[in-house]
């Protein structure tokens, strides 16, 4: 399968429920309540990670509570059969993910059911795959995880593995005599303390650590039924925002390719980035390294920042170029109550539009270049709102074709959103 943006979505949740994530400070002389717990989840069956193209998939039927006050919320999704080459099949796939609150608790909790595998040409297989990943906060502040398992049929190198395997169950992965990488079964990982907790089960994690026969480039990794929540109170509310390096969007809103180095901001709080070599979209964009780095902080303040940068750009066959491009946006909170200030850090380096003059440093906000019968360039795009910012250093509207983008296309390059509430 090709790669699609929910991989990027993935890679944000994946951060949120990170232990940075959940180490963020709590508000400060603010006694949290059963409504004040943010919930969040995530399910899907499976979901491939690798440096070759071809072999790259996921996450299939995915699942997501994204952050939440609400309760009882229910989120689910199911799919057919799927094959990816070189990795094998994974069968019919069904997740769910949910909040629940009684008057003594409230409860995130993620399931993922896989009918079948068989991957690796056979090295592993088995039916009936299930993982359960469950967060519950009382009204006194205490915190509870609750993670299983079960399985059937399940053979790692013809290895037969028990129906409720014990927590992180790791199984040499062998292509005849020779072991090419692990398998870790009823993968665990999971954090309490109080007012905040979370947990991650996965069916299977399959990591290529050598050289192989299947030519899967060492660092492949391989994750079969996923289920992941987090819980956490935040009375002083919440962070939002996120930033990408790239996206292209026809003229009837669908999103062309992109968003690419996508990443959000945890929404209570703690570090996320994404980040690629290069980025190339035939007869329209090339550039350099990009990166999306993303930081919260919640406590007695809040604050949501997003800085994204993109170097040695090429936009509309060098009409457009730039040694860097970087969009900042940063939103605080003081208090509860207060209102929230946005502060824009954007800047280029050495950018160029034909017909202006070479642009370093700061770019006055919402600057229209025309490049008559070609596109309209709005350099450095600021939107305001009462509750934060986003910064798109550039947005191109074609006027022509270009690539695979039709006339009334657009183009944004290094977009930073930052927003609290």
């Amino acid at each position: 399968m090709r790669r699609t943006p929910w991989t990027l979505v993935l890679i944000a949740v994946l951060a949120f429920f990170a232990p940075s994530t959940l180490g963020a400070a709590r508000a400060a002389a603010v006694t949290p309540k059963l409504t004040d717990v943010i919930a969040s989840g995530t399910g899907y069956g499976s979901y491939v990670l690798s440096n070759l193209a071809s072999v790259r998939s996921g996450p299939t039927s995915y699942s997501t509570l994204g952050c939440t006050r609400a309760t009882p919320l229910t989120r689910t999704n199911s799919a057919a059969t799927v094959t990816v080459p070189v990795v094998g099949q994974v069968g019919a796939v069904s997740t769910s993910v949910r909040s629940s609150q009684t008057t003594t608790a409230k409860t995130a909790q993620a399931d993922s059911t896989t009918a079948s595998v068989n991957l690796l040409g056979g090295l592993i297989t088995g039916s009936t795959l299930r993982s359960t990943a469950a967060t519950t906060i009382s009204s006194t502040g205490v915190t509870t995880n609750r993670q299983s398992v079960s399985l059937a049929s399940l053979r790692v190198s013809g290895v037969a593995v028990a129906a409720n395997p014990a927590p992180n169950t790791t199984l040499a992965l062998r292509s005849g005599s020779t072991v090419i990488g692990k398998v870790v079964v009823n993968e665990q990982s999971r954090q309490a303390s109080a007012w905040a907790g979370g947990a991650t089960t996965r069916v299977l994690s399959v990591y290529i650590t050598t050289s192989n026969p299947l030519g899967l480039p060492i660092g492949t990794r391989i994750i079969v039924g996923h289920a992941g929540v987090a819980a956490k109170a935040s009375p002083a509310g919440q962070l939002g925002g996120a930033g990408f390096a790239a996206r292209s969007t026809l003229a009837d809103g669908t999103v062309k390719n992109g968003p690419l180095s996508y990443m959000t901001v945890p929404c209570l709080g703690g570090t996320a980035s994404a980040s690629a070599a290069s980025l190339s979209q035939p007869g329209v964009l090339t550039a350099g390294v990009t990166r999306t780095d993303t930081n919260g902080t919640v406590g007695s303040s809040l604050r949501s920042s997003v800085v994204t940068k993109v170097t040695d750009l090429s936009l509309l066959g060098g009409l457009i170029t730039a040694d860097a491009v970087t969009a900042s946006a940063t939103t605080t909170r003081s208090a509860p109550g207060a209102t929230p200030v946005s502060t824009d850090g954007s800047t280029v380096a050495n950018l160029r539009v034909a017909g202006v003059p070479v642009i370093n440093g700061a770019v006055a906000p919402n600057t229209v270049v025309r490049i008559p019968g070609v596109a309209t360039v709005t350099l450095h795009k600021v939107v305001r709102t009462s509750t934060g910012l986003t910064v798109t250093m550039i947005e191109v509207k074609l006027e022509k074709l270009f690539g695979a983008l039709p006339t009334g296309s657009l183009v944004e390059v290094a977009q930073a959103r930052s927003y609290v509430v």
